[in-house]
């Protein structure tokens, strides 16, 4: 059988104000686009993955597989990158790889001798955020734990960055803006992601038998629940 020489991946991120869509081929970049969304992908996401495509002279019938960050994120432009990713993965055949938004914030950063905290916003006051011990620790055997995170305020964010060996870690890259950072001085403790492209890649690659076995229709793009929120602001409200 011929191998069509031709064939590429697609990344799909919609997590941060700062959509991401890029183009791989043996796990190297061939192109990548990069825009503040405004909470716009409906307008823009489709006809700037066209315009990649095209601008590289390829084909999207030679795409062989999607990579799509699912969140948690923003429920607007999570929903259009998540659902964009699916249709295509559904109508070209191909496999859709869903990259935790947590986890990719966090990869670059863990080692076997520091704690990572991966937060994003939320709503007003809150974070999601996960902790990882290390890569010995992230040890996934199920969706359910793979998409695990929690609601934190910024007064968790402040008691964690006392701890020692530690690293606060973001992809979101108006985190460092964000009045509740500013209000406690978190801003400095924060580390963004440099390459959150690579990161995707090496994800897939460590993780490749578990997400390989996913059913691209039971994908969905993560976000907290009203009672996750509500008990989130609560906490905030009296100031703990």
């Amino acid at each position: 059988m011929e191998i069509n020489k031709n064939t590429f991946e697609i990344i799909i991120d919609t997590s941060t104000p700062n959509s991401l869509i890029a183009l791989l081929k043996d796990n190297q970049i061939l192109a990548k686009c990069e825009w503040e969304s405004n909470n716009n992908e409906s307008k823009t996401l489709l006809p700037n993955i066209n315009h990649l495509i095209k601008k590289n002279n390829l084909n999207i019938q030679s795409c062989s597989k999607i990579f799509a960050v699912i969140g948690p994120g923003g429920f607007s432009s999570l929903r259009i990158g998540v659902s964009t990713a699916k249709g295509l993965s559904i109508i070209l055949g191909i496999p859709l790889i869903p990259i935790p938004t947590l986890l990719s914030s966090a990869m670059e950063f863990i080692t076997e001798n520091n704690k990572v905290m991966s937060i994003t916003e939320c709503t007003k006051g809150t974070f999601y955020s996960k902790v990882y011990k290390g890569l010995q620790d992230i040890n996934y055997e199920t969706q359910k734990e793979y998409i695990s995170f929690e609601i934190i305020t910024a007064n968790d964010i402040l008691n964690f960055s006392k701890k020692e060996n530690i690293v606060i870690a973001s992809s979101n890259p108006n985190i460092k803006t964000n009045e509740y950072i500013q209000n406690n001085k978190l801003e400095n403790f924060i580390s963004l992601t440099s390459n959150k492209i690579q990161s995707i890649i090496r994800i897939e690659q460590k993780y490749k038998a578990f997400l390989n076995n996913l059913e691209t229709i039971s994908i969905n793009p993560v976000y907290a629940n009203s009672a996750q929120i509500s008990s989130a602001l609560t906490t905030l409200n009296k100031g703990e």
